[in-house]
């Protein structure tokens, strides 16, 4: 497995999010995003036609039992999550959350 780690400045998120699609993805490929989800990167992606794969956020954060289960049943080449005051909710993910997410993305 690759990790991929760049910086690129850019005028917005959503120029952001549109060349990290055009870079990244491919037609049906899966993406991991929270529902409810930022409508902009959900736009932004919906042009290079991948597959969403939403996973329910609570107060705490994303619920790691759904991501568990979907990644067993889905291979995922992106995960788009914002744990920092979460758009549209605008929740922040907790701690424990963020390292019981951080454990199912280990595998």
């Amino acid at each position: 497995m690759y990790l991929l780690t760049a910086i690129l400045i850019t005028s917005g998120s959503q120029q952001g999010l549109d060349l990290l699609g055009k870079t990244i993805l491919n037609d049906n490929d899966a993406i991991v995003i929270e529902e409810p989800g930022y409508l902009g990167a959900i736009q932004a992606f919906s042009l290079y036609r991948p597959k969403f794969l939403p996973i329910p956020v609570s107060l705490e954060g994303m619920d790691p039992g759904a991501l568990g289960k979907v990644l067993s049943r889905n291979r995922s080449k992106l995960m788009y999550a914002v744990p920092n005051f979460q758009n549209p909710s605008g929740i922040s993910y907790s701690e424990q959350n963020r390292r019981a997410l951080a454990r199912v993305l280990e595998g």
